[in-house]
């Protein structure tokens, strides 16, 4: 009887353990996410500021090029 009861408190415990262990690993995957998510909002508003750096280089290369003519 002492050993089911010891039994089932060590199970109980692992369980916890494991119960824990899950909700941190969610937790930080979440974080992981988050993150890249935010990253990658980075990188489309750097992408669409050199778009229009871009387009007002070829603007003022194609302004030039017509003063030329």
């Amino acid at each position: 009887m002492i050993a089911i009861t010891i039994l089932l408190i060590f199970l109980a415990v692992m369980n916890v353990g494991l119960i824990m262990f899950l909700v941190y690993d969610s937790y930080s995957t979440q974080m992981e996410f988050d993150q890249i998510r935010k990253d990658a909002m980075e990188m489309r508003e750097d992408n669409a500021r050199l778009r229009e750096i871009t387009n007002r280089i070829q603007a003022e290369k194609k302004k030039f090029e017509d003063d030329d003519e």
